[in-house]
C-alpha cells in the first residue's frame, strides 16, 4: 500500500522584501508530500523517522531557511517570525492530514 500524505498551506512569502512584506501581505499556497511507507509506525524508531520528514517537509513548504532570503539583514526578525509562524502551522496541517487517514503523530511546536 503506498502511504504517503500531502499537505498545503498559506504561507506569508519570504521572498518579498521586508519593506513590501509591511504593506501588504502576499501569500503562496505549497503543498508538500511525505512519504512514510517505507516505516513501521508501530516503532518509536519509525515514528521519530516520520516526524524528521514531517520537520523537513516543513522547512521546504516555508521556503527554506529566511537566513537564505537576500533581504534577511533588512529585517531578520520579521523573517525568522515568519518563518516560525509559518512552519507551526505547516506541522499542524501536515498532523491533521495524517489524522484524518489514522495515524497518530504528536502535535509539538518547533
Amino acid at each position: 500500500m503506498n502511504r504517503t500524505f500531502r499537505f498545503a498551506l498559506a504561507a506569508a512569502a519570504a521572498m518579498m522584501s521586508a519593506a513590501a512584506a509591511a504593506q501588504a501581505q502576499d501569500y503562496q499556497t505549497r503543498h508538500v508530500t511525505v512519504a512514510y511507507d517505507d516505516l513501521n509506525l508501530s516503532t518509536d524508531a519509525g515514528r521519530a523517522a516520520l516526524d524528521a520528514r514531517i520537520d523537513s517537509a516543513t522547512i521546504k513548504a516555508c521556503g527554506g531557511y529566511p537566513s537564505f532570503n537576500p533581504a534577511y539583514h533588512d529585517a531578520p526578525v520579521f523573517f525568522d517570525k515568519a518563518f516560525a509562524k509559518c512552519r507551526a502551522a505547516a506541522r499542524q496541517d501536515a498532523v491533521t492530514s495524517l489524522y484524518r487517514k489514522g495515524v497518530r503523530v504528536a502535535a509539538k511546536g518547533r
